[in-house]
């Protein structure tokens, strides 16, 4: 991977991104994924199926958390996200960001402006769209 260097603030965090590598390998499977990251959500479609996170950042550390996120019994539950629900094909791509999005806890840019959140073991690159 290209050198990266943390994102300072944010603000610059929201915006609208083409999925490029989850955990360091492209999206397979025939699919593009968009996501869309605004001052309080981390999100893509279908949200009706799980995904979509409430997040916070501060000094450089990003905190993810989402009703479906799995975690230790009786640990608490952060988010307030409210949201129809559906039953919904979902593809191994899809599944695969989500794990890795319930595990971030940096964020980075790299010298081809790409944003990366990683941590937990996973990664996810992001390119502006």
């Amino acid at each position: 991977m290209a050198d990266t260097s943390p994102v300072p603030a944010a603000g610059e965090l929201p915006g609208e991104y083409r999925v490029a590598g989850i955990d360091g390998a492209e999206v397979s499977g025939g699919i593009g994924i968009a996501l869309t990251i605004t001052d309080q959500l981390i999100r893509f479609d279908p949200t009706c199926a799980g995904f979509s996170w409430t997040y916070t950042y501060e000094a450089g550390a990003l905190r993810t958390d989402r009703p479906e996120k799995p975690r230790e019994p009786g640990a608490p539950y952060t988010a307030s996200i409210k949201r129809p629900t559906c039953r919904i094909a979902v593809h191994p791509e899809q599944r695969r960001l989500a794990a890795a999005l319930d595990a971030v806890s940096e964020v980075a840019r790299t010298e081809d402006n790409a944003l990366v959140l990683s941590g937990g073991g996973h990664s996810v690159t992001l390119f502006t769209q």
